[in-house]
């Protein structure tokens, strides 16, 4: 089920707009202006927004700005709503990144067929997880390529999860998903906790439990530092009070037998452009699963830095 964020200070119209989109099998957000609906972007990740243009604290223009800004959701397209049927007021928005324009008083008709374009167009353009809404492999290549290819210094998490294929087997893939989910909106919250003081930055869904951080040299410790001290707060409430308190479950093994596997923690692996030189990315992979292994060698959340220099 899709989600469509409403961002609109009328609040007759967005509940008109909820149920009228609820019908046709949207599942629906609410707002009440753009500052609201940024914090509930970065809360649920929607798949489009529909957003008024004039609303106080924050109007549909600033909105779509801070959208477009935000490498992390600068994918998510966005529907305007607005009165003004001058060309300029639209031509200001279409160059800010919007994606389309209804003109009120809007034909409901018009804007579902809108937005099923626009979500039509997006899935065609975007590798973005089904699940997370983040970036996929495809912009996680090309955002490596392009900060070797400029020579950019960076620094590159990665980060999967350590007994995770056991917990699925024994709660099942829904409870895998939330888990997943809580995962990565930890991992964006810590990110953008930086952005202003430490941009670019970049959160890419690899697959799986498996995801991706690019950052400026200097914050990847202490990012990784507190995506695990998040996981390892909001964990236990995937788990029953009762495996808890043993501190493990108790499932088949890959081998097929039975055994204890312990609460699941987080693995973040860490290589920097500090000290190494990357020609490509094949580089890159290379170094990253030799890490990974040292950062799972612990039974509990853990990162490991590789702070190895490059032979010249």
């Amino acid at each position: 089920m899709e989600t469509i964020l409403i961002v609109d200070d009328e609040k007759d119209l967005r509940n008109m707009l909820s149920f009228g989109l609820s019908t046709k099998g949207y599942k629906v957000l609410e707002a009440s202006d753009g500052q609201d609906g940024l914090e509930q972007i970065y809360r649920n990740v929607p798949d489009i927004v529909v957003t008024d243009v004039s609303m106080p604290v924050m109007d549909g223009f600033t909105l779509c700005q801070k959208i477009r800004t935000d490498i992390i959701i600068s994918h998510l397209p966005v529907i305007m709503l607005t009165v003004h049927r001058d060309d300029l007021s639209q031509l200001k928005g279409l160059n800010i990144g919007v994606d389309d324009y209804v003109v009120k008083p809007y034909n409901f008709d018009i804007l579902c067929a809108k937005i099923e374009n626009v979500l039509r167009r997006n899935k065609q353009n975007l590798d973005a997880n089904p699940l997370t809404k983040l970036p996929g492999n495809v912009s996680i290549t090309r955002e490596i390529n392009y900060l070797m290819h400029n020579k950019s210094p960076f620094a590159f998490l990665y980060i999967d999860l350590n007994n995770f294929k056991p917990f699925n087997d024994y709660y099942g893939y829904a409870k895998g998903d939330e888990v997943i989910k809580m995962l990565a909106n930890a991992a964006v919250k810590v990110v953008k906790n930086f952005a202003d003081e430490h941009p670019p930055k970049f959160v890419g869904h690899v697959g799986g439990d498996d995801f991706v951080i690019l950052v400026v040299l200097g914050i990847a410790e202490k990012i990784a530092q507190e995506i695990i001290e998040q996981f390892d707060e909001k964990i236990t409430e995937f788990y029953e009070p009762e495996d808890i308190a043993r501190g493990f479950i108790t499932t088949t093994s890959r081998k097929g037998d039975t055994a204890k596997f312990p609460i699941m923690g987080v693995s973040i692996a860490i290589t920097t452009t500090e000290n190494r030189r990357y020609n490509h990315f094949g580089e890159l992979n290379a170094v990253v699963a030799e890490i990974k292994k040292k950062a799972k060698e612990s039974k509990r959340s853990s990162y490991f830095i590789d702070k190895r220099k490059t032979v010249e």
